[in-house]
């Protein structure tokens, strides 16, 4: 006879299973059905109805009158605009992003390492006639990007992270232990990282670390650039100044 599952267990589980299903609506583009939701969070459709239900009383979610499709309010987003208001990092941060914004035109960002990842917690547009952008809350492997190679280069906790297969996402995506070494060394002698569309064709970003008091980096600042507003010979020379220096205010 099978053994029923505490209560704390079964609290445990269906947590983890609310949470899926509020991934699955926050990354869709459109309202989903409740069918369309449980496939995608791989909850059976009974739970997620149930999930649906409890977030719809909630608030969180919004069924559409006119359809049995979901998505999400913005209650989520209230519910941690409390705890963004404690946070600093951002704060003593966007003064730089936004002279950095101002002074190339191009998109500028703040991330920090996030479980092997870089974490994209702040973007703010560029204001030429093409930009390329991210999205807030979105992670990015480390050695494809430029904040992710700022993280490795000074972060020997990464180490681990060039032993396995690295995913190649260009043709000029480095994948090799060793050049990918190399690339790091270079990183560090000159105080930034490149990424030269090794995360996607056409698109360049470049990214300089933000050090704590302890000179522990603790968050990276860049810019995204497409190739048809500059050229990838042109975009280091043009930009690397303005990056370090907006990495340096945001430091101190």
């Amino acid at each position: 006879m099978a053994t029923k599952k505490s209560g704390q267990e079964y609290n445990v589980t269906a947590l983890r299973k609310s949470i899926a299903v509020l991934g699955v609506i926050k990354d869709s583009s459109e309202p989903l059905g409740v069918s369309e939701i449980a496939r995608r969070a791989d909850v059976s459709k009974n739970m997620c109805l149930r999930i649906l239900e409890t977030l719809t009383d909630l608030g969180w979610v919004d069924q559409h009158a006119a359809s049995p499709v979901y998505e999400l309010t913005l209650a989520p987003f209230q519910f941690f605009a409390n705890s963004r208001n404690r946070t600093t990092l951002l704060d003593l941060a966007l003064p730089a992003l936004k002279a950095l914004n101002r002074k190339t035109g191009e998109s500028t960002y703040l991330c920090v390492p996030y479980q092997s990842k870089a974490l994209m917690i702040h973007v703010i547009k560029g204001v030429k006639p093409i930009s390329v952008t991210g999205e807030i809350g979105a992670s990015y492997d480390l050695h494809a990007t430029a904040p992710g190679k700022v993280f490795l280069a000074w972060d020997e906790a990464t180490e681990p992270s060039l032993k396995r297969k690295l995913k190649v996402y260009t043709d000029k995506t480095i994948t090799g232990g060793k050049a990918l070494r190399a690339e790091l060394d270079t990183i560090r002698a000159r105080g930034y990282a490149l990424n030269q569309e090794e995360y996607g064709p056409g698109l360049l970003g470049m990214a300089a670390p933000v050090f704590n008091e302890d000179r522990e980096v603790i968050a990276a600042v860049g810019i995204f650039a497409p190739t048809t507003n500059i050229a990838p010979e042109d975009f280091e020379p043009s930009y690397a100044k303005a990056v370090c220096e907006a990495a340096r205010a945001a430091s101190s």
